[in-house]
């Protein structure tokens, strides 16, 4: 398990745990607001296999998979703005 770290002013702030198809699933939904039409449901399929295979690992429903990912997705990228 790996940690998204968050730094202001010296100080370190763990977000959540996450492991490496989390890492790729909310790089994928970062660049979702870029994509074209297409791109996005090419994403949102890619999206649901990995949600397929997490769901394997344990975790027992889909979409608060596809949830958790979104979430995590958003508050990444508004944490990156400031």
């Amino acid at each position: 398990m790996t940690c998204i770290v968050q730094r202001n002013d010296n100080k370190v702030k763990t977000l959540f745990n996450i492991d490496e198809i989390d890492k790729q699933a909310i790089a994928i939904l970062e660049n979702a607001p870029l994509m074209t039409e297409k791109e996005m449901r090419i994403a949102i399929n890619k999206l649901k296999i990995m949600a397929k295979r997490k769901r394997i690992n344990g975790r027992k429903n889909m979409n608060n998979i596809l949830d958790d990912w979104a979430y995590k997705a958003y508050i990444t990228t508004m944490n990156s703005s400031h």
